[in-house]
């Protein structure tokens, strides 16, 4: 995309969460190196070889302030002291355990606790931040208090139809390069940073409450959100560029596509009950687009493997949607009925 996100804000103040723990304010790290200004944060989890290559970005920094390296283990890993190990005399860079509970939100919380510089950037194990992410991310977080991001770039570590699928596109299509992908409006209310590309001053992280571990997904989105929310603007800085791994299979991208629209419904419902005005949610073209898979999926055997890989995204996003209803809103209301149903009977 050619044109950025703007920095917003409402002037809303929701309920404060704590994503189910208490985020310590002070800092428990003893490091004997020099305090840093800024602490990248990497939760970890089987992937090795990806987290080496993300490493290798970071000790390219370009005019990167002084910073360390937090890597937070929610797998309990064996083998990740050897991976590490070689970036030692490149890097600041530590382990932390956040085996403790599974997901990569609560490794994040962790990896932010132990942090000891006072500004904080995520990435992820599997991407591969650009020479000069570090430097443009924290940048504006030295004058402002505000939720820094940057430009995802799509179409240098993956393949054609994968980026075309991601960004709505067909195979036809011919966008210039290179291909980014920034924030935009997410469910018709505010625009959402993604998890592996957000920079913030650690104080603001923590009186927050960092990212909230009751939600099963959609952490970043419900993190930038409550930023806005309470007067934190989002601010896209457009050399803070990331290159974004998509799944490369139509089985990756068929269970990651149905895993973020279980998500994303959870995420609408907790939205609707803090009255947020998100759009709405129709259970019914659900089921009608979920009828209309059969008989294309027969039809996207017929094709290659860009046109499967294409469908495979798509029947992702319309069965985690139908999922996602039945689980969050469609059971749990029809339940809510029975109950109000047999207490109105037993009052009567």
């Amino acid at each position: 995309m050619s044109r950025f996100a703007q920095g917003l804000g409402v002037e809303m103040t929701p309920p404060r969460y704590d994503g189910g723990h208490s985020l310590p304010t002070d800092n428990p790290a003893t490091a004997s190196s020099p305090t840093p200004e800024a602490s990248v944060i990497i939760a970890y989890y089987k992937e090795p070889d990806l987290l080496a290559r993300q490493l290798r970005a970071l000790s390219l920094q370009e005019n990167a302030p002084r910073f360390e390296v937090i890597i937070a283990d929610n797998e309990g890993s064996s083998i990740l002291p050897d991976v590490v190990r070689p970036f030692h005399n490149e890097l600041d860079v530590h382990t932390i355990d956040a085996s403790d509970r599974s997901g990569q939100d609560h490794a994040r919380n962790q990896g932010v606790a132990a942090a000891r510089g006072t500004l904080i950037a995520l990435c992820d194990q599997d991407d591969i931040v650009s020479p000069s992410w570090l430097a443009a991310l924290v940048a504006p977080l030295r004058e402002s208090d505000v939720l820094a991001t940057g430009p995802l770039r799509l179409d240098r570590i993956n393949s054609r139809i994968s980026w075309l699928t991601g960004q709505g596109l067909d195979a036809s299509a011919d966008p210039p390069s290179p291909v980014l992908s920034v924030p935009v409006i997410y469910l018709d209310y505010l625009p959402a940073a993604v998890g592996c590309n957000i920079g913030m001053r650690r104080s603001t992280f923590l009186a927050l409450g960092g990212f909230d571990e009751t939600l099963p997904g959609d952490e970043d989105s419900d993190l930038t959100w409550r930023c806005i929310e309470n007067g934190i603007p989002l601010q896209v800085e457009p050399a803070a560029i990331v290159d974004y791994r998509l799944r490369s299979t139509a089985r990756e991208v068929f269970h990651q596509r149905r895993t973020y629209m279980i998500y994303q419904t959870a995420f609408w419902v907790r939205s609707k009950s803090l009255g947020r005005p998100i759009r709405g949610m129709s259970f019914r073209w659900t089921i009608t687009e979920t009828l209309r898979l059969a008989p294309a999926s027969l039809q996207s055997l017929l094709k290659g493997p860009d046109e499967q890989y294409a469908f495979a995204a798509h029947a992702g996003n319309i069965l985690g949607n139908l999922e996602g209803q039945l689980k969050y809103r469609v059971i749990p209301a029809t339940r809510n009925r029975l109950l109000e149903f047999r207490q109105s009977r037993r009052s009567r």
